[in-house]
């Protein structure tokens, strides 16, 4: 596998919107429809499947970054984090604490002031219209949750199953 950080110019990172816009499109249509199968059989992510979720990511992460991690010393650092039992699980070095520390803000409150209309239209390349219907969609789906407050400054933060 080739990743990107082995390019001699990969700070110059470079694309073709044109040639991805298909694509990210398809992919964006089969999240919504998985999201709407699973909605509609009433499942919810538990704190196990969140934890594997998270190794799975850590792990390649940290291979993107040309590290290899030990599994078990990722899925030691996600179970105290969620608190999940550790016993027979290693001790964590402070680096895999600090990329799970990362990619778990990510989680609730992990859209800096909230996921805003404004920034949906930045992040998806849609119309004010289109954000607002999308982002109203994934409120009703449970996915999103509006913040406090509302008017023009009303935002977002994702849901996370179990802690809420």
């Amino acid at each position: 596998m080739h990743y990107v950080w082995q390019n001699t110019n990969w700070t110059e990172f470079r694309w073709k919107s044109d040639a991805l816009i298909q694509p990210l499109g398809r992919a964006r249509l089969c999240q919504g429809r998985l999201l709407s199968r699973v909605d509609a059989l009433g499942l919810k992510f538990s704190k196990e499947a969140r934890a594997e979720i998270l190794i799975e990511e850590a792990v390649k992460t940290a291979a993107i970054e040309g590290q290899a991690l030990h599994r078990d010393s990722v899925r030691s650092s996600v179970a105290r984090r969620l608190g999940l039992p550790t016993a027979g699980l290693p001790t964590t070095e402070r680096a895999i604490d600090g990329l799970v520390d990362v990619m778990l803000d990510a989680g609730p409150g992990g859209f800096e002031g909230g996921l805003t209309t404004r920034k949906y239209v930045a992040m998806a390349k849609v119309s004010r219209a289109t954000a607002f219907r999308e982002i109203s969609d994934l409120v009703a789906k449970q996915i999103l949750k509006q913040n406090p407050g509302g008017g023009r400054s009303v935002s977002y933060n994702l849901i996370w199953a179990d802690t809420d």
